[in-house]
């Protein structure tokens, strides 16, 4: 997913909120690095999709309970 949103020149067609799109995807790539780690993220995540048209799907980002390493990443109608 990181390397379409940031490489793909297509995705700006598909991500209606690309700035952010690119800003949260750079925000978790470092989280999961440790280089500036983000407790939480969150918010809406807009997609044209070809057939559906206009998708917005919410978005949170957070550590795991269970290990202190993983991170989750679920979006949700």
């Amino acid at each position: 997913m990181a390397h379409r949103i940031c490489l793909d020149p297509d995705t700006p067609q598909i991500h209606l909120d690309w700035d952010e799109a690119a800003r949260t995807t750079v925000g978790i790539l470092r989280m999961a690095a440790g280089r500036q780690p983000i407790e939480k993220t969150h918010g809406p995540k807009r997609f044209r999709h070809p057939t559906v048209g206009d998708v917005t799907l919410n978005m949170i980002v957070g550590r795991t309970v269970v290990a202190a390493d993983q991170y989750e990443v679920g979006t949700f109608a």
